[in-house]
């Protein structure tokens, strides 16, 4: 678990928005994916199967940052990754 000061943060563009990642063979809409959407929480991200599971770990790194750097006007330092 992670704490900050919050004195000194941005509040999210959206805080409702998550960016999530998985463990490897997951689903965006299973487990704690499934759990955050009931809340009502907006998931983008990348399931960890089929073509990513595929690539080797540092083109994996590559494309989530690939993935983030697409997202960089809708996301601030503050917005969740999980």
């Amino acid at each position: 678990m992670m704490f900050e000061n919050t004195d000194r943060m941005e509040p999210p563009a959206n805080p409702r928005d998550i960016y999530y990642l998985p463990g490897m063979g997951g689903m965006l809409d299973v487990g704690l994916g499934e759990e955050l959407l009931r809340r009502g929480f907006a998931l983008s991200g990348r399931e960890t199967i089929g073509p990513f599971k595929r690539l080797r770990f540092g083109e994996q790194v590559d494309a989530v940052r690939q993935d983030l750097v697409e997202r960089e006007s809708e996301w601030l330092s503050t917005s969740p990754v999980i």
